[in-house]
């Protein structure tokens, strides 16, 4: 039996600001995957209208609120992020320099502003809270229709979401970015990087980049491009149809199966939906699956519910370790989990290959599973953080598309 390629790390919690006080913050849920740093964490911030402005009644007492709120919120991330061993970020700074400002804060919408800014210290694309004010910014990757780094001192586009407005309006891949919003790249960058960094670190310039280009939820955005050594400005708001489908199938060439996952892997209604495509597409020589339509990621119960259709027998998928407890008590917790054969299993052999692209740890998680079942290889642009690890190595290639495929 291949061991598991993946670590996963999960905690539930609930927290708020004492019990005289309606509490700010719940359901926190911090998820953590081994070793490409795939890490999520969405704190659940339930604000009572939080662009609206509070009554006098309401806002007094509110700093003492909104300071105990942050320290709870401070303390969970000290202790709970499975990553500051990866990141160049002072989180005790973040103390010292977002305290002064949750005191400072006169209502619910103007403290999630300051959580905002406090948790973009970790550069992290994968934390986020799950409300937002208009002010607010739009989540990279779900929320954006451009991927760009940093190349040889220039902001170049490396890859435009497929049917976004952003497409629409004539963003291409290799586009040179010279101002956002009016400003220089550089400047308004320099304005998005986190505030407590250790060090220079050009996973976090990348990661200010990419947040700029997504702007707020206030309005559009708004670019000016270099093209043939020509400024040539664009609009758009980021976004893209969603099919009224769960999923797409087809028959490609040489009798080859397709099924496209049209960002609808938090859907329980997805299970069913791929079981029916299967039966739909039974007798075909080989199985693409395609997750490039999948930046709002999913959960463990549906790549289950796929990945249980590609077995015969008992496969490990997911190796979870507990951090806080090793933190808390240097005891290591690790449990593995595992995926059942369920219904008719499509086997991968030497005549299909299954294709997978993903911008959310769903889609990146379970192709990694997959390969540390042997026999298969995983590829895809690095961008999507669409790599795997296991015992026999790891695979990864730049590209369009990310996923696996049987060895030679």
């Amino acid at each position: 039996m291949s061991a598991p390629t993946s670590d996963r790390y999960d905690l539930a919690a609930s927290f708020g600001a004492g019990a005289a006080a309606q509490p700010l913050l719940r359901h926190v849920y911090l998820t953590r995957m081994r070793p490409h740093a795939l890490t999520v964490l969405v704190l659940g911030a339930l604000l009572a209208s939080p662009a609206a402005a509070q009554n006098p009644d309401e806002t007094e007492g509110a700093g003492e609120r909104y300071i105990e709120d942050f320290g709870v919120f401070w303390h969970f991330v000290a202790d709970e992020y499975a990553y500051f061993d990866q990141k160049r970020v002072d989180w005790p700074r973040v103390l010292e320099v977002y305290g002064p400002e949750a005191a400072a804060a006169t209502d619910d919408g103007a403290f999630l502003g300051v959580l905002e800014r406090a948790l973009a210290a970790l550069y992290d694309p994968h934390a986020h809270f799950d409300t937002n004010t208009r002010d607010s910014p739009r989540l990279v990757p779900s929320d954006t229709d451009l991927w760009a780094q940093w190349r040889d001192g220039e902001a170049v586009v490396t890859d435009v979401r497929a049917g976004s407005n952003a497409a629409a309006a004539g963003l291409r891949p290799g586009a040179v970015i010279r101002q956002i919003d009016g400003r220089p790249v550089a400047e308004v960058v320099r304005n998005r990087m986190p505030q407590a960094l250790r060090g220079a670190d050009p996973a976090a310039r990348d990661w200010a980049l990419r947040a700029a280009l997504a702007g707020t939820h206030a309005g559009p955005v708004r670019l000016t491009v270099e093209v043939e050594g020509h400024p040539v400005p664009f609009e758009f708001t980021p976004g893209v149809a969603r099919p009224a489908t769960l999923l797409t199938l087809d028959r490609l060439r040489h009798d080859v199966g397709y099924v496209r996952v049209n960002n609808s892997l938090g859907d329980a209604g997805l299970i069913a939906a791929f079981d029916s495509a299967l039966a739909a597409l039974r007798g075909t020589r080989g199985l693409v699956l395609d997750l490039r339509e999948t930046p709002s990621g999913g959960n463990t119960t549906g790549a289950r519910g796929i990945m249980s259709r590609l077995v015969e027998t008992e496969r490990p998928y997911q190796r979870h370790e507990l951090v806080a407890e090793e933190r808390a008590f240097g005891v290591r917790r690790v449990w593995v989990e595992y995926v059942e054969p369920r219904g008719r299993s499509l086997t991968p052999s030497r005549s299909w290959c299954s294709s997978a692209v993903g911008r959310g740890a769903w889609a990146r998680g379970s192709p990694s599973g997959w390969m540390g079942w042997g026999g298969l290889r995983l590829w895809g642009p690095r961008w999507r953080g669409c790599s795997a690890r296991s015992r026999s190595g790891s695979s990864q290639t730049p590209g369009s598309w990310c996923g696996c495929r049987p060895s030679a």
